[in-house]
């Protein structure tokens, strides 16, 4: 059993890498022809006017080399505009935001069964001691 649940993990971790559009360019797949807003989490705003929110944090990359980073923060929806960039480093793609401690993160993409795309970023820890963390994102296609 053990063997059949390591075996499933490899594949689809297999999958996300090879159902990866890898023919296009990462920065076009991150903005698009203008900017593409990735979901992490979906924002739930709260009614009524101000910023009050209940949960939720995207990335909008823009063309330009900005992202706009909203996340719910103590009930407060807050945007952080930082610069990105994209490089290749031993055959990894990596994304780079400027500010953001956690990276460069590993970058990789996927189209689903469904035929949606989704992108995931994958820290990679100064040393052993630190765990992977993976954040996986939806784009928005609304």
């Amino acid at each position: 059993m053990e063997q059949m649940l390591r075996a499933f993990v490899i594949c689809w971790l297999g999958l996300f890498v090879t159902g990866a559009i890898a023919d296009d360019d990462p920065s076009s797949l991150l903005s698009g022809s203008s900017s593409h807003e990735w979901i992490f989490q979906r924002i739930v705003l709260s009614m009524g006017a101000g910023d009050e929110c209940a949960g939720g944090e995207t990335y909008t990359f823009s063309k330009n080399h900005q992202v706009a980073i909203r996340r719910c923060t103590k009930g407060h929806l807050l945007t952080t505009q930082r610069k990105w960039s994209v490089s290749t480093k031993d055959g990894d793609t990596l994304l780079q935001i400027d500010g953001d401690g956690a990276s460069p993160y590993l970058l990789q993409f996927k189209t689903d069964a469904q035929g949606r795309r989704l992108m995931r970023l994958r820290t990679k820890p100064p040393d052993q001691n630190r765990p992977v963390v993976d954040k996986e994102f939806k784009l928005n296609e609304d």
